[in-house]
């Protein structure tokens, strides 16, 4: 089996069940096949080489290609998806007003990775976007997401900032 993407091509081991990605771009979509995987390395090679996608942004924004990320994010030990997680990272207003990425956005969000979820809700927190994200279709769905999953003093510094934000609502 193998990945692929433009020119790159990673080949697994024919052992990767869970998420065997077939990437084929054809007018400009992506297949994505679910089948069952048991390797942690070939997991973690998985991973890096989707994080080092040059248009892993349009992947996500991809209405096929977003599954196999979220997948990925969801299915799989957050330590795994750290690279995609920092790829990610500093791009979460942008992505959270797209149809399809604004889903990857809120599977990131529901990560075990406590670390993540504090990166991502900070990030969306401290936007001079906040706004146009709480206003938004699929934004709002975002900024619902992490508040429902913050806690502590990061929820309070969500919740300021969205007050903030209340008289231009």
């Amino acid at each position: 089996s193998q990945f692929r993407s433009g020119q790159a091509v990673l080949h697994l081991p024919e052992d990767l069940r869970e998420l065997e990605l077939t990437m084929q771009e054809q007018a400009g979509t992506v297949c994505y096949q679910d089948h069952h995987c048991s390797y942690e390395d070939e997991r973690s090679q998985v991973a890096c080489h989707i994080s080092d996608i040059e248009d892993l942004i349009e992947l996500v924004s991809d209405p096929y290609g977003n599954y196999a990320v979220s997948t990925i994010v969801e299915k799989w030990e957050p330590y795994i998806c750290k690279p995609i997680f920092q790829k990610l990272a500093n791009k979460i207003s942008e992505l959270s007003i797209q149809k399809y990425s604004s889903c990857v956005i809120e599977k990131c969000l529901e990560s075990r990775d406590r670390d993540t979820r504090s990166i991502f809700i900070r990030e969306i927190s401290e936007t001079p976007r906040l706004f146009a994200l709480v206003s938004h279709n699929y934004g709002n769905f975002v900024v619902q997401k992490a508040l429902k999953l913050a806690q502590g003093h990061e929820k309070d510094y969500l919740v300021d900032a969205i007050e903030r934000c209340a008289p231009q609502i």
